[in-house]
């Protein structure tokens, strides 16, 4: 059943629904549905409306509510993607997996070793695309919300939010002594709370430099390892995603 996202928490009591812009034009010219076909409509609070369509109008389609659900795709925790800024589109394959994997929100990085280098201009063009991206990955796999991408940040910054999260680590190939798996175990009782946040730093092709990994240490946050291999940008916090879904998602 096609999924659709609004911005707006809608009321239990909500009846109709009014779809506009991209949306109706998605119903309307893309999926050509007609009068009595069904969608489904999350409002970014994890609840899913079952809505007919009802009629047509220019650039509007009118639903009417048949049933109201929680949604149940999202993990009880919110995963921050922390990500150094890749090269080329690896960035959109990221976006597009993580989404997948339960992400919560992604966070380009600009670390001291990215080569990729984006201008005011080109990040806002960028902006939009990712979202779009996150958008579309999130209503295929049927998410109760649409992760967040947000503007790039500097290293520093991405440092000063991780450690304000519950729980906060950075994956470094250099790390031997503390694997992800005993550090989620440590911290099993904080994360399995509903709604607490964790946050996690992916370096880009050229890694971390050692300034950089004792920054976020001095700040409380871990460097751990995710096992013998070097694992490529676009992988590791894929990984990260997916050991998180792993140990604390039934």
């Amino acid at each position: 059943m096609p999924r659709f996202f609004i911005e707006e928490c809608l009321d239990h009591n909500t009846d109709k629904i009014v779809l506009e812009k991209d949306d109706a034009h998605h119903i309307s010219h893309v999926l050509r549905m007609k009068i009595g076909d069904e969608v489904i409509v999350c409002d970014g609070a994890k609840t899913e409306f079952i809505a007919i369509v009802e009629h047509f109008e220019s650039g509007r389609v009118f639903l009417a509510v048949k049933q109201k659900r929680i949604n149940n795709t999202e993990p009880p925790w919110r995963g921050w993607l922390f990500q150094g800024l890749p090269k080329g589109d690896k960035f959109e394959l990221i976006i597009q997996k993580a989404v997948e994997l339960g992400c919560y929100a992604v966070v380009p990085v600009a670390c001291s070793r990215s080569v990729a280098k984006l201008s005011p201009v080109k990040a806002e063009r960028k902006l939009e695309r990712w979202n779009k991206i996150a958008q579309e990955a999130a209503r295929q796999c049927g998410r109760g919300i649409v992760p967040k991408v947000y503007e790039p940040i500097a290293f520093s910054e991405a440092v000063g939010r991780i450690s304000e999260m519950s729980l906060g680590f950075l994956p470094w190939e250099n790390e031997n002594s503390c694997s992800l798996r005993n550090l989620l175990e440590s911290e099993s009782s904080k994360i399995t709370q509903d709604g607490l946040e964790i946050g996690f730093l992916i370096g880009p092709e050229g890694g971390f430099s050692q300034h950089e990994v004792s920054l976020a240490e001095s700040a409380g946050i871990r460097s751990v390892t995710l096992g013998p291999r070097i694992l490529r940008t676009e992988t590791a916090g894929l990984a990260v995603l997916s050991m998180l879904g792993y140990q604390y998602e039934q």
